[in-house]
């Protein structure tokens, strides 16, 4: 059970550096427009989701990803400042979510990581 608890030490450390990267990744300044964001959170994550036996099952049998997803509130600015469009709680990003025995679901295909 050692390994396991590791790895699920591993698996919060990658959660919290893809949200730094991605915060990282914003403002979005093109000739036009500005893209930004704000209030990242993670949605579909954590210990009821990694015990999730049958959302595990159904990801397999749909042949879907059991993932958790990034969100946050994004903002379209022109060059003045003004908003053109925003949306709360989008997702940004999606990242397999490691499950009970220690791998990950990426389309319906069940992953094993081995430590080299």
């Amino acid at each position: 059970m050692a390994a396991l608890e590791q790895q699920a030490v591993e698996f919060k450390k990658a959660l919290e550096n893809a949200e730094r990267i991605s915060k990282s990744a914003f403002p979005v300044d093109g000739r036009k427009y500005t893209l930004n964001a704000e209030n990242f959170r993670w949605d579909r994550v954590g210990d009821a989701r990694f015990m999730d036996v049958n959302a595990q099952k159904l990801a397999k049998e749909k042949e879907q990803s059991f993932s958790c997803v990034l969100r946050a509130d994004v903002y379209l600015t022109d060059t003045s400042g003004k908003l053109v469009e925003s949306r709360k709680n989008h997702p940004v990003m999606e990242f397999p979510h490691l499950t009970r025995t220690g791998g990950y679901i990426v389309n319906g295909q069940e992953r094993q990581v081995i430590k080299q």
